[in-house]
């Protein structure tokens, strides 16, 4: 976007929006792969989401509406995505129908959360800024005294959209609709919810909860009866999946750090069926992995004891956070045979920042501002020898062809 088209008092909440979708890595959140900033101009390299909005998706189903069965899935999604930016801080406070875009056109493709516009960092305090669209948003929010759970509300509204074609809340105009909001009064339309389950409509009935209190949290939510045939997490890890796992420890330190990078340069069509084995790991549904689910899900499948497992998960937690994020997962599942020159190029430009060499600022970088000298020398080192203080393409490639294999 070009900076004269934008005015200057709103360069601070680009910048905002950037510094909150940097971080973000969830299969249900658009990714921001780089941002670059010029005189002229702000860069910003998104994930191509080619399968349109929801909004326009649902407008081409019969009678404007998904069946229960989609629906359920696709809020489940939502959920997913919200409970990770409430983990992590972060509320998003303008979902909608618009703000969901499929990944692509196939019918089994993943819905990414868009649009950090007014998404805002808190803990645990109350905001008082008045945001949002009015379908959507939550009465505490119009009365300007919120936390996080608005984003649960707007969801309930999403759910009600998605089965009916009709919002809960409506109006001839802004103010109407905005009154409405705040009354919380709504009824199932019987035409449109007569063959839809209680537990949908239950559902939506927590959601849109008046009182903040008894409005359910994203993870409680999640957890409501509507989803309980979506969370049976009862499949195996693939063999092959397995195998690169427990894998992934006996490669260097250096290895994992491009395998790192190279997996955010993966298109969905690549990581397919890994997106499938994540989400066999990721037993909560929280979007990420913690100890305790990697634990459970290689210990039933008898290969692996704790101590293997532990170690494993030291490996792949590549940022330190103490969860396995799922870039991180996806880093740790790759073979050779998943990637191509593109992606090796790609990393290498990400990591180099587009120079001819990484280097070890560019590798402390990666790690965090707090890695130690130490922490960095050993990463740069290849068949226990030290690599000079730069790192060339050709030295990336010999790394990875030698050692994902």
């Amino acid at each position: 976007m070009r900076k004269f088209e934008i005015k200057e008092k709103y360069y601070p909440v680009l910048r905002q929006e950037i510094k909150i979708m940097a971080p973000l890595d969830h299969p249900n959140i658009i990714r921001l792969h780089e941002y670059f900033e010029t005189p002229e101009a702000i860069h910003l390299v998104l994930e191509l989401c080619s399968g349109g909005e929801l909004l326009d998706k649902l407008n081409t189903q019969p009678d404007n509406r998904f069946t229960e069965v989609v629906a359920c899935q696709l809020v489940h999604s939502m959920l997913s995505a919200v409970r990770y930016c409430h983990n992590n801080n972060i509320v998003h406070r303008d979902l909608k129908l618009e703000n969901f875009l499929f990944e692509n056109r196939s019918s089994s493709s993943e819905l990414k959360l868009i649009d950090f516009g007014l998404a805002h960092i808190y803990e645990n305090q109350n905001l008082h800024t008045s945001v949002g669209t009015p379908y959507y948003v939550a009465p505490e929010v119009i009365r300007k005294n919120y936390n996080s759970k608005c984003d649960i509300w707007s969801i309930g509204v999403l759910a009600y959209m998605l089965l009916s074609g009709t919002p809960p809340f409506n109006g001839n105009n802004d103010i109407e609709i905005l009154k409405a909001v705040e009354k919380g009064h709504f009824h199932f339309n019987f035409a449109a919810f007569n063959n839809i389950s209680s537990f949908a409509r239950d559902f939506i009935v927590k959601c849109l909860t008046l009182d903040v209190s008894h409005r359910p949290t994203a993870e409680q939510a999640q957890k409501h009866p509507w989803f309980q045939n979506l969370n049976n997490k009862s499949s195996a890890i693939s063999l092959p999946n397995l195998q690169q796992l427990r894998q992934f420890p006996r490669k260097s330190k250096l290895c994992r750090i491009f395998m790192e990078v190279i997996a955010h340069t993966m298109n969905s069509r690549q990581i397919k069926e890994l997106r499938v084995e994540f989400s066999k790991l990721d037993l909560d549904n929280s979007g990420e992995i913690t100890l305790n689910e990697l634990q459970t899900a290689l210990q039933n499948q008898g290969v692996m004891n704790d101590t293997n497992i532990a170690e494993l998960f030291a490996d792949m937690d590549v940022e330190r956070t103490g969860k396995i994020h799922y870039r991180e997962f996806v880093a740790a599942s790759l073979s050779m045979q998943d990637i191509n020159e593109e992606n090796m190029k790609l990393a290498f430009d990400k990591l180099s920042h587009h120079n001819d060499f990484v280097t070890a600022e560019d590798i402390r970088e990666l790690l965090g501002r707090d890695a130690t000298n130490e922490e960095v020398q050993e990463m740069m080192m290849r068949n226990n020898q030290p690599i000079t203080s730069a790192i060339s393409y050709d030295d990336v490639s010999m790394i990875l062809i030698r050692i994902i294999i």
